[in-house]
């Protein structure tokens, strides 16, 4: 565990240009470090933030591959880690990721203000399913982060960023995140418009300051806008 933190602190010093800036990236890496550090005694994400995470990380794959943002645009627009509402804010649009079971009837909404967004808004619901490691569409969160890394390696400020928030969303590179493998069966995106059924805060009186609820996905069908199917 210590020489992957130092191997994390040399592979950003190389990007940095300045002595003052890399003293603020040595400070601002160790602090997340002891953050991930906090949250697991062993460094690994729980079962369902791994697969939120492989979700976000699909998810930024199809950004970029079509190709209507910036690279440093779609990292920096990676809000989930650094607890924004919502787990994308791009140039006109954010984007809210979930990741559910092949069978699942519902999805979950963690708080009021998850489907309430100024700028259009979208939730996107991956189906993820257990897999083999041979399957051959096979994904785990280290092949994930190797992918986005070469992809987004022809803009080093994107690449900076990238690295920054999976660090901050808990994720260190670990043998261990190899067995947790996973297929796409099936993606799914829902415009959220007025009137998509759900909760905000402008909805409920104030002295309501949380809630969690569930939306069952056949009520929603009306407002689903794109489907593709498995990625074998």
């Amino acid at each position: 565990m210590f020489g992957r933190l130092c191997q994390d602190l040399l592979d950003e010093a190389l990007l940095v240009q300045s002595e003052k800036a890399l003293e603020m990236l040595f400070s601002k890496r160790l602090q997340s470090w002891q953050k991930l550090f906090e949250r697991t005694d062993n460094g690994l994400l729980s079962i369902e933030k791994i697969k939120g995470m492989i979700a976000e990380l699909s998810s930024m794959e199809d950004l970029i591959a079509e190709g209507k943002d910036s690279l440093v645009s779609i990292a920096g627009g990676w809000m989930g880690p650094i607890g924004h509402d919502q787990d994308f804010c791009l140039p006109g649009r954010n984007l809210e990721i979930k990741a559910v079971t092949p069978t699942a009837q519902e999805v979950s909404i963690s708080s009021l203000r998850q489907l309430e967004s100024e700028p259009p808004l979208f939730l996107k619901i991956l189906f993820l399913q257990t897999a083999p490691k041979e399957t051959p569409s096979a994904i785990n969160l280290n092949k994930l982060v190797s992918r986005l890394e070469g992809k987004l390696s022809p803009d080093k400020n994107a690449l900076k960023i990238f690295r920054e928030r999976a660090l901050e969303g808990g994720y260190l590179e670990l043998a261990e995140y190899d067995a947790f493998n996973f297929l796409i069966v099936e993606r799914r995106t829902y415009v959220i418009s007025d009137n998509f059924p759900r909760l905000t805060s402008s909805m409920v009186t104030e002295a309501i300051s949380k809630a969690c609820y569930n939306i069952r996905l056949a009520s929603i069908e009306d407002f689903l806008i794109s489907v593709s199917q498995s990625d074998e």
